[in-house]
């Protein structure tokens, strides 16, 4: 098995057993304790953050590799993404806004922080996948 498919497989199992999580406290949250359902929570989107960074950059490999892939997909998720998480985190980051903010207005926003993460990474391996599909030619912001 090339590497590339190994991190993606990876990336998506991850991806799967984090939205598994999410699925199961969702549905079973009246026979979680609430700490233990905000904990599930914030460990779900961590792991389906790392599913995705492995994911992606599994797709950076077989585009280096001679694979083909569309930049474009990845930067317009990655956007998605960017928007969707700073309106999450800016809506609770005001809700709070000088108060202490409660247990669901800070899951929510750092849901939102997941999200916005997401996006990041999605518009950077967008980036490279372009890069690497133009030979290596394009230069980056900056250098």
């Amino acid at each position: 098995m090339k590497e590339s498919r190994l991190w993606q497989a990876i990336g998506m199992a991850s991806l799967i057993g984090g939205a598994i999580v999410l699925v199961v406290v969702y549905v079973k949250r009246s026979s979680f304790a609430e700490a233990t359902a905000y904990g599930s929570v914030l460990a779900a989107g961590f792991v389906m953050l790392a599913g995705f960074t492995g994911f992606i950059f599994g797709r950076v490999m077989t585009v280096i590799g001679g694979g083909d892939c569309k930049a474009t997909v990845w930067q317009g998720l990655g956007w998605l993404c960017i928007i969707g998480g700073a309106v999450l985190v800016g809506l609770y980051g005001y809700q709070a806004m000088g108060y202490v903010p409660n247990e669901h207005q800070l899951v929510r926003a750092i849901a939102g922080s997941f999200l916005l993460m997401t996006g990041i990474v999605s518009l950077l391996g967008g980036r490279t996948i372009g890069m690497a599909m133009g030979g290596g030619k394009g230069k980056a912001a900056g250098a």
